[in-house]
């Protein structure tokens, strides 16, 4: 499509990169978040990344990195195993598309 891989997460327009899998937490973290009656800004300031970061991984508009997390397990005071099995069903996993092969006339 126009040499640009795209996919619809909750009705966002996301590109992909060619090799990368992305995974999408926004829904369970929102969740723990909530159960604990933590602001936005509580969270980021707990597991030290900005609240504008937060609110992208909330709103499945970033895929977070390892390291993010496990600040946010250990945020959640949360061994880390126990933080992705406690997100596991609300993780969205995007595989990366296959490429495109060229026509040749």
């Amino acid at each position: 499509m126009f040499g640009r891989h795209y996919v619809m997460a909750l009705k966002r327009r996301i590109p992909l990169e060619k090799t990368e899998k992305k995974i999408f937490i926004g829904i369970g973290l929102k969740r723990l978040r909530d159960e604990r009656g933590w602001t936005r800004e509580q969270l980021a300031g707990y597991c030290h990344i900005t609240d504008k970061a937060l609110y992208k991984l909330e709103k499945n508009l970033s895929s977070p990195s390892s390291t993010t997390l496990y600040l946010l397990a250990e945020a959640f005071k949360m061994e880390f195993d126990k933080f992705i099995k406690n997100i596991k069903s609300e993780i969205l996993y995007i595989d990366p598309p296959t490429p495109e092969k060229k026509q040749q006339k």
